[in-house]
């Protein structure tokens, strides 16, 4: 073994993998910590710059061949949802680090204590396929009586669908798609509803989000337009103001490879934003004189979250206020979709 073979290993929830020098700020927070160093051979490290020498040292001893260490990381948390794989493929989708979310058939159920299940589809829009909410509610029971340890959602795509059906599902989802062949919608429909989800089930019900990345002349007949990558960053963070609890993209296929490899980048930039949306904390009452301008803030100890994003296809201005001061960071012209962000401190782990 050496260091040009020196593998990454894999598992479902953990990557063991080289520590480079993106890792720096975790190595100082874990080998500053003097509860953690207490048994260690060394004191805890006095400084970032003091981390910075570790990682060298590592990297050093990786290159010599005289020391060869791993880093322990956990995997991003990536969900395959919906009718697009089969059962066999469960198994495969879960080897390769993700979780599944399946329609609850009778092909399925089996797989009912398989590691890879996170959750069950109980149905898909009930409101468009003549579904009485005692219908919805009956195949939950059922559901919960095949397999107790795993909770069902419904996907609703009307408005007041969310209250009609709320005894039918342990969490909800959203599929509101306003990028139309003319974009004569507006996009703020996608917050709207998950709104309206929040009020009928209650404030910490598990709502969420599917955004759409699917058009073109080839969907349903030139029905959509193909969104573009601002247009899919627009929703999303519309979704994140509205507190939603999971995002999620729907397409029929990769067909617009500008908006689909965007998505690479946007899901890195959720994984770096999660620790800020979930850490121990509390919302912040957050102003815009732009009703354009939708903003979320959090604070928590040792820093704060602030978000604004422009939900018009059109460039806008708004200040953002928070405690009574504007939050200049966050405010001043806007181009159409754009998202500011502002990240102060980082979240304990």
């Amino acid at each position: 073994m050496d260091s040009k073979t020196l593998p990454t290993i894999s598992t479902p929830r953990v990557v063991l993998r080289w520590i480079s020098e993106d890792d720096i700020d975790s190595l100082y927070e874990i080998f500053s910590n003097r509860h953690v160093m207490r048994y260690w051979s060394s004191e805890p490290l006095a400084d970032r710059e003091a981390a910075a020498d570790l990682q060298r040292e590592i990297a050093d001893g990786n290159e010599n061949e005289t020391m060869f260490k791993w880093g322990l990381a956990l995997r991003d948390f990536n969900t395959v949802i919906g009718n697009g794989f089969k059962p066999g493929d469960v198994d495969a989708i879960y080897k390769a680090g993700m979780m599944s979310v399946p329609f609850a058939t009778k092909e399925f159920l089996p797989l009912k204590d398989h590691d890879g299940l996170l959750s069950w589809y109980v149905t898909d829009e009930p409101e468009g396929h003549g579904n009485t909410p005692d219908d919805i509610k009956k195949l939950r029971e059922q559901l919960h009586q095949a397999d107790p340890n795993h909770p069902g959602g419904l996907c609703h795509f009307l408005f007041d669908a969310f209250e009609k059906y709320k005894d039918g599902c342990d969490y909800v989802m959203s599929d509101n798609y306003p990028v139309t062949a003319n974009r004569d919608v507006p996009l703020k429909n996608v917050g709207i509803h998950i709104a309206e989800a929040h009020r009928a089930h209650g404030g910490n019900f598990p709502v969420w989000a599917f955004i759409q990345i699917f058009g073109g002349p080839d969907a349903d007949g030139g029905k959509w337009a193909q969104p573009e990558p601002e247009e899919v960053r627009c929703m999303t963070f519309i979704a994140l103001q509205q507190r939603s609890t999971a995002i999620n993209y729907f397409s029929y296929w990769p067909k617009a490879p500008k908006t689909w490899s965007s998505i690479e980048t946007l899901n890195a930039e959720l994984v770096a934003l999660t620790p800020y949306l979930v850490a121990e904390g509390e919302e912040v009452p957050v102003k815009s004189d732009n009703e354009a301008i939708w903003a979320r803030a959090r604070k928590f100890k040792g820093g704060s979250l602030i978000f604004a994003v422009n939900t018009e296809r059109k460039a806008v201005d708004a200040k953002i206020s928070r405690d009574g001061e504007v939050v200049k960071a966050v405010s001043g012209k806007f181009a159409p979709c754009e998202v500011k962000i502002q990240k102060i401190g980082k979240p304990a782990r």
